[in-house]
């Protein structure tokens, strides 16, 4: 029985896991913390997984929060110099975001009573390398500062250099829904220069149903903090005073809502980046990366759950293929540039999404917000990245599709 060794017990390592241990592999996980550990520890983010990938994720049959309340409408509202511009659609699958402490430590659990190894320590490079030497392949899932420099930056593919976001999340109870109960929401805000805020109902750590708001603040703008939080109650005061300057709405749903508990809070900011897929240990033995390590993104899109789960499958399928043939590091590339293949779209509209929207981009949002068909184009590109390009990168190819809409002339938006 062939012998895979990942290190990472987060979205892509778990699922990867878990999928290989259907396939009969001899499989080990090494995880920083036991499940009790991640259930119990500072909230990683709240991530929503849409349609695609939370059908590949229920796949494994190790989705135990059947309460969860899922997201059936999309209202996303663009804030321009005349008003706000609503883009609204039902979505034709839900969408549902589940604490990943809740998901990790779940998944991390049935890993184990399904027949698979954890090792709950981190891991150094030298202890990789030590597990690579009983190993087929080593897969590492799991973003840690000793993994620094491992996996080399890909100058081509990652067009930043420093942070564009400075996040900050609150899981919360109290709030008063702003939907109807049959037909949940997820509101999310653009406001060009200042940020985007994100409001949407969560299924937390602590099986409680609430809601979750994040802020994704363009840096030195009004939604920037003067300082990051340093525990729960500062993050919360600090997403109130914010809320109260820059939306009052927002204030409004919050001002009485406290935290679902100590820890479900979170702040702090990253540089999007893409890494080389493939790293070489000390020893020489080289191992594939997936997921945040090797693909940073932004949230404000909600790609990086959603990538990572993909990725999980994908590589799923391609160790079963490769049957007896060895894990190389030319297998391991170009199972890393075939996924690319799908996931430079990913990128692309993500990264799109921290910069201001190009004019052709600006027409495609106001008839968005007209035309019910454009709208659910526009949103189902967050669930299939893939389906916006050619027309929302495009200038020529956007007025080619709005025109296909009946769409010919544009009044003049600044966003």
């Amino acid at each position: 029985m062939r012998h895979i060794t990942i290190i990472g017990a987060g979205q892509a390592g778990l699922q990867l896991g878990l999928g290989l241990l259907q396939h009969n592999y001899d499989v080990t996980i090494v995880s920083d913390r036991t499940p009790i550990q991640i259930l119990h520890g500072r909230a990683t983010g709240a991530a929503t997984l849409f349609h695609t990938a939370l059908s590949l994720e229920q796949s494994l049959g190790y989705n135990d929060w059947p309460e969860a309340v899922p997201t059936r409408n999309v209202l996303l509202e663009m804030y321009t110099p005349g008003g706000i511009l609503p883009i609204q659609s039902p979505l034709p699958h839900p969408w549902i975001t589940v604490d990943q402490r809740l998901k990790h430590a779940v998944w991390l659990h049935q890993f184990s009573r399904q027949g698979g190894r954890v090792v709950a320590q981190p891991a150094t490079i030298e202890d990789v390398d030590d597990y690579a030497r009983e190993s087929d392949l080593v897969v590492i899932a799991g973003r840690g500062r000793q993994f620094n420099g491992l996996f080399k930056r890909d100058e081509h593919r990652s067009i930043f250099d420093r942070p564009q976001r400075r996040l900050l999340q609150v899981y919360l109870i109290g709030v008063h829904p702003w939907y109807a109960a049959t037909n949940p929401q997820t509101k999310i805000s653009f406001i060009p220069g200042v940020g985007e805020i994100f409001f949407l109902p969560i299924y937390t750590n602590l099986r409680q149903q609430a809601h979750t708001l994040q802020v994704e603040a363009v840096p030195g703008g009004p939604l920037d903090p003067v300082r990051l939080p340093t525990n729960g109650p500062d993050c919360l005061a600090t997403v109130r005073e914010l809320m109260a300057v820059v939306s009052p709405w927002h204030y409004g749903k919050i001002k009485n809502a406290e935290l679902s508990d100590g820890t479900s809070w979170l702040a702090g900011s990253l540089t999007p980046t893409v890494r080389k897929g493939v790293a070489r240990l000390p020893s020489g033995t080289p191992v594939l990366g997936i997921g945040d390590v090797t693909n940073l993104n932004d949230p404000v899109g909600g790609q990086g759950a959603n990538n990572a789960t993909k990725f999980a499958h994908f590589l799923i399928k391609r160790i079963a293929e490769r049957v007896e043939q060895p894990f190389d590091a030319v297998w391991m590339h170009d199972v890393f540039e075939e996924f690319w293949r799908y996931s430079r779209y990913v990128n692309a509209f993500n990264n799109g999404l921290l910069v201001p929207p190009l004019p052709h981009q600006q027409h495609i949002l106001l008839a968005a917000s007209q035309n019910k068909s454009i709208a659910a184009d526009f949103i189902q590109g967050f669930d299939n990245p893939p389906s916006l390009f050619p027309w929302f990168i495009d200038p020529a190819a956007a007025e080619r599709y709005l025109a296909a809409h009946g769409i010919s002339r544009f009044m003049p938006v600044a966003l």
